[in-house]
C-alpha cells in the first residue's frame, strides 16, 4: 500500500508549472459508475469440450459483471493532454467448480468468491469536435491490478487502455462517458485458476469537478 500512495505522490507532483497559465482550471477530481467484469469465464471450456477430466481442474461455471465504482483525478497539463489516475473497483466473481475437483478436494468448497481491483496512470489524448465543448480521448498507461480470495492475494503491473468521449458542461463540470480495457494474465497448469489473473473491462460515466 505505501507504494502506490508513493506512485500517486510522484503522478501529482508532474504538473508542469505553466499548466496554469495555457489552462483554465487545470486540476480535476471527481468519480465514475457503471457496468465492469472480470474474465473468469474464459477458463471455463466450451460445453462441447466439457468432461470429468477437466472438470477436476477448471471452473464449471462462472457469475461475474455488474456494478463498477471508483474514484479518478489529475491534470490537464497541455491543451487537451491530461495526466489522469483512476481507482477502480470491479464487481466480485463467483467461479463454481465440480465437486469433485481439486479446489473442493483441497477447500471443502465448490465457490470461489474473488475481488479485483486496480490503481491506474494514464496519459489522455483529446480531440475537439469542430466548435464546441466535446471532445474525443484515447488513453493509456499502467495499472497496478489486485487479485483478492482465498486461494491467492496477488499484484500485477500491466497495460491498461481507454476511449471514450468527454464534455465540458462548466468551467468547473467535466463529464465523461467511456470504455476502458486492463490487461490480466493467464497460464496452462494443471489448475489455472490457482494464478489467473482476470483481464478486466468497464463501460462508465465519470463526473468531475474542475479547478485552478
Amino acid at each position: 500500500m505505501p507504494r502506490k500512495f508513493t506512485i500517486v505522490a510522484l503522478f501529482l507532483s508532474m504538473q508542469p508549472v505553466f499548466a496554469v497559465n495555457t489552462v483554465e482550471n487545470p486540476w480535476f477530481v471527481g468519480g465514475l459508475l457503471g457496468f465492469g467484469s472480470t474474465t473468469w469465464n474464459g477458463l471455463v471450456p466450451p460445453l462441447a469440450s466439457q468432461n470429468s477430466a477437466l472438470a477436476m481442474a477448471t471452473p464449471i461455471y462462472t457469475e461475474e459483471g455488474g456494478l463498477l465504482w471508483g474514484v479518478a483525478g489529475g491534470v490537464e497539463a497541455f491543451q487537451n493532454f491530461q495526466l489522469q489516475f483512476d481507482y477502480m473497483h470491479y464487481p466480485d466473481a463467483n467461479v463454481y467448480f465440480d465437486s469433485f475437483s481439486i479446489y473442493s478436494e483441497n477447500t471443502g468448497s465448490t465457490q470461489l468468491t474473488s475481488s479485483t481491483y486496480t490503481w491506474s496512470v494514464q496519459g489522455k489524448f483529446l480531440v475537439p469536435w469542430q466548435d464546441t465543448n466535446l471532445r474525443f480521448f484515447a488513453a493509456g498507461g499502467a495499472a497496478w491490478l489486485s487479485r483478492r480470495d482465498e486461494l491467492l492475494e496477488q499484484d500485477l503491473v500491466t497495460p491498461t487502455f481507454g476511449l471514450g468521449v468527454n464534455y465540458g458542461f462548466t468551467p468547473h463540470l467535466m463529464g465523461e462517458v467511456a470504455f476502458s480495457y486492463t490487461a490480466g494474465n493467464g497460464k496452462s497448469e494443471l489448475s489455472p485458476a490457482d494464478h489467473y489473473m482476470p483481464f478486466l473491462y468497464g463501460v462508465f460515466a465519470r463526473v468531475f469537478l474542475r479547478m485552478g
